[in-house]
């Protein structure tokens, strides 16, 4: 319990990029005096800072990426808005790939009663698209289960070029004028390979992800069909420039959540 406590706010310090220590207290139930007390754990190790009234990351854990348990509280209802337009360019009767990350969860929980064939290699969605009943068929990519429930490797890799998907839902770390990039490279060679497969590549990102280069490199802009965030607020205007000129489906996507904001 401790253990997972200690992880779970080393997370939360990576997202936020500093935590105080009454803010840390509130988020986890415990008190301060048990934070100051994990904090000096974690301080020893060398994954954090201590700064006064609470921590920021070292330089050796800043590029790692939280947990998706951690991850889904951030931006939820950004991630929320983009999943409902994300789910209204789903084609009935399709085989779309989705892809792991918070984001794409929220769109498999959208998808649930569509009448379409959704192939994943991710296990929450999974569990996600088969609740209730769900109208949905899903077929789950086989490969090594990796940390965070992610079927990677040779097998998963050879399953998904078997299939010529219509639709594929990318889930990202970073987006820069170079293009999208994750934080590992075993999930990031599994999403070069659906692109490879897919007739149509939409990426899902929230605002946060835009001018954000990461570890891995996916692919270039002009291997992106739709782009689908919450808004272009913050959103440098040369790369909303480079958006314009690699991908026309993705300025209309964006245009199309702009609307929705407004109406």
């Amino acid at each position: 319990m401790k253990k997972k406590r200690r992880k779970d706010i080393l997370n939360f310090i990576l997202l936020n990029q500093s935590a105080s220590i009454e803010q840390l207290s509130k988020e986890f139930n415990v008190s301060e005096m048990t934070i100051r007390r994990d904090l000096a754990n974690l301080s020893d190790e060398g994954s954090i800072l201590r700064i006064s009234g609470g921590a920021i990351p070292t330089s050796n854990t800043v590029e790692k990426e939280p947990s998706y348990k951690i991850r889904a509280f951030i931006n939820a209802e950004e991630k929320d808005m983009i999943a409902s337009t994300a789910a209204k360019l789903v084609r009935k009767n399709s085989l779309i790939f989705l892809d792991n990350g918070t984001t794409c969860l929220q769109l498999a929980k959208k998808l649930i009663n569509m009448e379409t064939t959704i192939i994943t290699n991710w296990i929450p969605n999974i569990e996600e698209l088969k609740k209730n009943n769900a109208k949905c068929n899903v077929i789950s990519i086989g490969g090594n289960i990796n940390t965070e429930l992610l079927a990677v490797g040779v097998q998963a890799y050879k399953a998904i070029g078997s299939y010529r998907f219509s639709q594929v839902f990318i889930g990202v770390g970073g987006i820069t004028e170079n293009g999208i990039s994750d934080y590992k490279p075993e999930s990031v060679e599994i999403k070069q390979r659906v692109i490879e497969c897919a007739n149509e590549v939409i990426v899902l990102a929230d605002k946060s992800k835009f001018g954000k280069q990461v570890l891995v490199n996916i692919a270039p802009l002009n291997n992106i069909h739709t782009l689908v965030v919450d808004n272009t607020e913050g959103i440098s205007e040369n790369l909303l420039l480079q958006i314009k000129q690699n991908n026309i489906n993705a300025l209309t996507a964006l245009k199309l959540i702009l609307l929705q904001l407004i109406c």
